[in-house]
């Protein structure tokens, strides 16, 4: 849910950044506004590696702090002890003493942790 709160959050940003625009177009002459844009189109290859390089910025992006702590959640009502330890001490591997403080750059690993653990 909290997803598609973001997602309708930044909608409505878009919407009113794009009212904003039109205004401001409209203000502009137009004999001053250039209709076309003199840059050589980009080579293939390298759209496809952008494409990748987008697509792997997208899935670390989808790792939210909410996601992160519905999956220790998860992770609570299902692990053992053994497991609860190993969390702990996987918490404090990556400098944390709860799941809520711990920093975005380590969310996929915790995640692959508890989702590994929860799974085996």
């Amino acid at each position: 849910m909290a997803i598609l709160e973001g997602i309708f959050e930044e909608l409505k940003l878009l919407n009113k950044n794009l009212r904003v625009l039109n205004t401001e177009l409209s203000t502009v002459d137009s004999s001053i506004v250039q209709e076309k844009v003199k840059e050589a189109p980009m080579p293939k290859d390298e759209t496809a590696q952008l494409e990748s390089v987008e697509e792997v910025k997208e899935t670390s992006a989808d790792l939210t702090k909410d996601y992160v702590l519905s999956v220790g959640k998860e992770f609570l009502k299902k692990a053992d002890t053994s497991d609860k330890k190993e969390f702990r001490n996987k918490l404090n591997e990556l400098g944390a003493d709860k799941l809520s403080t711990i920093k975005e750059e380590h969310y996929e690993k915790i995640v692959d942790f508890m989702e590994a653990r929860i799974n085996a």
